[in-house]
């Protein structure tokens, strides 16, 4: 099989932002807060030793991406966002009764009412959270420039690659996405 393309950590981030930006422009925002869950908790994944696919990381890794957010609120409220924001959204597809998750784009509601409360509950309003995000990402690419700040090894490590797969029903070549490797001699088989 021959690769043709391999993403790099950074080229994965922009993957994510962009996908973000089309659903925000299609008005799908209940999926676009749930590709931030996952972009948050990806980022955290670079603070630790262990494999990506290590199990029981998901907390440590989502609450270590938060740090990456310019304004403390969220690193403040890490508990409420893990279980109530990423916990919801990420196992049972709906949102906690103890926020509100609107957007500008669908709803409407201006961005100016992010992380206010209303009725005793907290509202996230994507387009704000989604600039947050964006904060975020630049801050993470800015300590990866430093010298011994994450994990090396992970961000060296070729997260995405594509390329083709024969179907085993018609004999056909598809394109399809495999996963992370450091074996060279796999990603050109």
């Amino acid at each position: 099989m021959r690769i043709k393309l391999i993403m790099t950590t950074i080229e994965h981030l922009g993957v994510i932002e962009s996908d973000i930006e089309k659903l925000i422009e299609y008005q799908i925002d209940f999926n676009a807060f749930i590709i931030i869950c996952l972009g948050i908790e990806f980022l955290g994944s670079f603070s630790d030793d262990k494999p990506f696919n290590k199990k029981g990381q998901s907390e440590k890794r989502f609450k270590m991406g938060l740090k990456y957010f310019k304004n403390n609120w969220y690193k403040q409220n890490k508990k409420i966002l893990y279980e109530d924001f990423r916990g919801y959204l990420i196992h049972q597809y709906r949102p906690s009764s103890e926020l509100y998750l609107t957007s500008t784009c669908k709803h409407g509601i201006p961005a100016e009412n992010h992380l206010k409360i209303s009725n005793s509950k907290r509202i996230i309003v994507l387009e704000a959270l989604f600039e947050d995000f964006k904060q975020a990402i630049q801050k993470f690419k800015n300590v990866i420039e430093k010298p011994n700040s994450l994990n090396k090894k992970k961000l060296e490590q070729n997260y995405t690659r594509i390329g083709p797969i024969k179907s085993p029903i018609d004999n056909n070549n598809y394109e399809m996405t495999g996963g992370t490797s450091n074996n060279i001699s796999e990603l050109s088989k």
